[in-house]
């Protein structure tokens, strides 16, 4: 947890090669200590995503973001809400990559999944 927030910290200063080896550390100290499926995986490698992007690396955001997906919808249904998080990331980068169609449908299923978990009126 210590290193997933010190990656969050050195991401924010703009340190992204920091950032990344402490998401990794993170990563490594999950993997021995918790499911492959747990929550906190998933999470770290969304933020991994998030500096690549960051990086302008696109293929590596996405590969990481695909990743994050991947490994909680072994755990978790299809409308966690983290899921659309994940999703919206994954259309930033299409997006980004003008790739508007293929945007627009991970976009719609983030606000899906956000429309599914929108309190009663």
């Amino acid at each position: 947890m210590l290193c997933e927030r010190l990656g969050r910290v050195a991401n924010a200063k703009g340190e992204y090669d920091t950032s990344l080896k402490w998401y990794q550390k993170s990563l490594e100290i999950d993997m021995r200590t918790r499911p492959s499926d747990h929550v906190n995986i998933g999470r770290t490698y969304n933020s991994i995503g998030n500096v690549h992007g960051n990086k302008g690396d696109r293929g590596r955001a996405l590969e990481s973001y695909n990743r994050a997906v991947s490994l909680f919808k072994q755990a978790h249904d299809e409308n966690h809400p983290h899921l659309a998080g994940f999703y919206n990331n994954i259309g930033n980068i299409y997006q980004e990559e003008k790739k508007y169609f293929e945007a627009l449908d991970f976009y719609e299923k983030s606000l899906g999944i956000q429309e599914n978990h929108l309190p009663p009126d």
